[in-house]
């Protein structure tokens, strides 16, 4: 049998709709956000959506020499101006040709389970990597195995982004209108599709990850969309927001799910997968549930099939996993900044 839910992004962000699975399982659930976070803390570092700003960090700042910040603060800008105003990436057969016309036909695919255990030793095996780090590498290999066999004309520079609430901590609470205080932005990521080696690659994911926490580009995204909204008749500002939506080739999310069986209702849950019903072209999110992790693929009918860059989920975390550890610890490239 299947369950399956269906709650609008408008709503919620995808951690308080997480909060929202949690009441729906049959264990006793956190009645605090205080204690939904505290729930939930030790699956955070597997989570790649920035939403949960208000969460307290746990981690250490970054420390960045004075010229790497500068360079992340004005390429952050300029992304920020680019994301609104910029042109989309080149069209491929996962990108739509025209950003504001999408079709209601939806085709998904699920990938198969890797392991978390697994997940973590390889990570553990990189120095400073996150398993964070290595799910973006491992989309990346996967997005590319499909271009290899699917878009024969040399694919230009595509892009990823992911949802982030901007939402200050202690709004949780409905404003005057009925919203719940959502401030949405996307972070902008590029898609490392030439590398070497799955170690080069790493290291390029983990530095655009890294810089991207860094970043100010959504605040920018927030404040242009404040300034433009009055002056745009309803029409252009929808346009405008669906090509800030669809601007990058694919849409990712990670989200941390039960780390143990859970049941509803008295029936112990197989699987969990999440699905993006919106105007995007393609969707990847990413799911940990009882010491599993695996991928939902969500595409539009006019694209590419979501099968082929699920079949290499599993094939290719193995092969990474080999390569990994084969090389004893990995240790970050030293560089001059």
């Amino acid at each position: 049998s299947c369950l399956i839910t269906n709650i609008s992004h408008i709503i919620g962000d995808g951690m308080s709709q997480v909060e929202v699975l949690y009441r729906l399982i049959d264990e006793e659930p956190a009645k605090t956000w205080e204690q939904f976070e505290e729930l939930i803390a030790d699956k955070n570092e597997s989570s790649i959506e920035g939403q949960d700003v208000r969460a307290k960090g746990k981690r250490p700042k970054q420390k960045v020499s004075k010229f790497r910040a500068a360079k992340i603060f004005i390429g952050g800008v300029f992304g920020g101006v680019f994301a609104v105003f910029g042109r989309p990436d080149p069209k491929t057969s996962l990108k739509l040709k025209t950003v504001t016309t999408v079709s209601v036909e939806k085709r998904q695919a699920l990938t198969e389970r890797i392991d978390m255990e697994k997940l973590k030793e390889l990570k553990s095996n990189i120095e400073g990597a996150t398993i964070n780090d290595v799910l973006i590498v491992l989309l990346t290999i996967c997005i590319k195995k499909y271009f290899d066999e699917h878009d024969k004309k040399k694919i230009g520079k595509l892009s990823a982004s992911f949802p982030i609430n901007l939402r200050a901590r202690g709004q949780d609470n409905l404003d005057q209108y009925g919203s719940p205080h959502n401030v949405w932005a996307y972070g902008m990521m590029p898609l490392h599709l030439r590398y070497k080696n799955k170690i080069e690659l790493i290291w390029k994911v983990k530095k655009t990850l890294d810089d991207a926490k860094l970043s100010p580009n959504p605040v920018v995204q927030l404040q242009l969309g404040k300034m433009v909204a009055p002056i745009l008749p309803l029409k252009a500002m929808n346009g405008v927001a669906l090509n800030v939506a669809n601007k990058a080739t694919v849409q990712l999310s990670n989200v941390a799910g039960p780390g143990k069986a859970v049941s509803i209702a008295g029936y112990t849950i197989d699987e969990m997968a999440f699905q993006l019903f919106s105007p995007l072209g393609l969707y990847l999110g990413i799911i940990s549930y009882n010491g599993q992790v695996s991928c939902s693929i969500n595409a539009d009918s006019s694209l590419g099939d979501p099968e082929e860059i699920a079949k290499h989920w599993k094939v290719e975390f193995d092969a990474l996993y080999d390569e990994v550890m084969s090389q004893g610890e990995i240790r970050r490239p030293r560089t001059c900044f």
